[in-house]
């Protein structure tokens, strides 16, 4: 068995295998009917760069365009929703039109089709694209353990949390939201550490992280191509006083 560090499921081995050979039998039959006959993306590097250029530009370009752009208005609406919740409770999952399974296949895709973007900026939307499905994939994982109260969950938002930050880094115009899901995996942490009755440790973390929340949302006001993820940064906030006064009232006597 394997278990996925990003989502705690457990699956056979045999069936995780069965599932990547299909999934990457579907992004080659999908590059297969992009690309003209004949041309072998495992042998990229023996084609001239120009016949490269021009069969990613004619052939590929213009379809992946729209998935890009499907992926990142998906991504910020995802982020319009609190993507946290309290200690003990439930709720409800951040609005997805993809499931995580789906944003790493397009993933894999993207990284199928790297060897044909041979100028800077079609390499640079590329790597971009890949940063922003990874961070929605793991996004959506977390949306998932909202809905539960499984043992660890925070912990495993919290790493997701951390990745997708990571991945967003990389990708222009979203510094502010990487600062936003680093607060958010120190708030994760936080509430790790008051189910095991650190409460003490809760209250660092949940101040440092209410603190990069604030700072994003400054950061945020500046973009108002994020400007719909304010309302949902002010309400992490919310949740995230009441777990510092929760914390608070718990050192009292400490």
């Amino acid at each position: 068995y394997v278990t996925c560090p990003c989502c705690g499921t457990s699956q056979q081995r045999v069936d995780a295998k069965a599932y990547m050979d299909q999934m990457m039998g579907q992004i080659q039959s999908w590059i297969s009917k992009a690309i003209p006959g004949g041309f072998s993306i495992t042998q990229q590097e023996n084609v001239d760069p120009i016949a490269r250029h021009n069969i990613y530009m004619n052939n590929v370009k213009p379809v992946l365009d729209l998935e890009m752009n499907e992926y990142r208005f998906a991504l910020n609406s995802t982020l319009s929703s609190p993507l946290i919740v309290l200690p003990f409770t439930k709720g409800d999952p951040a609005r997805s039109k993809h499931t995580s399974a789906q944003a790493f296949e397009f993933n894999a895709k993207l990284k199928s089709l790297e060897p044909l973007a041979v100028d800077a900026q079609n390499k640079k939307a590329i790597m971009d694209a890949e940063g922003l499905s990874t961070a929605y994939a793991l996004i959506v994982n977390n949306s998932k353990m909202l809905m539960d109260t499984t043992p660890g969950r925070f912990t495993l938002m919290s790493n997701n949390f951390r990745e997708s930050s990571d991945a967003l880094k990389k990708c222009d115009g979203y510094d502010a939201v990487s600062m936003r899901l680093n607060g958010l995996a120190e708030i994760c942490a936080a509430s790790e550490m008051i189910l095991n009755g650190d409460n003490l440790g809760c209250l660092t973390k949940a101040e440092q992280g209410a603190q990069m929340l604030a700072t994003a949302k400054t950061e945020i006001l500046k973009n108002p191509r994020l400007a719909m993820t304010l309302r949902a940064i002010d309400l992490e906030i919310e949740q995230t006083q009441t777990l510092i006064g929760v914390a608070s009232s718990s050192t009292v006597g400490d």
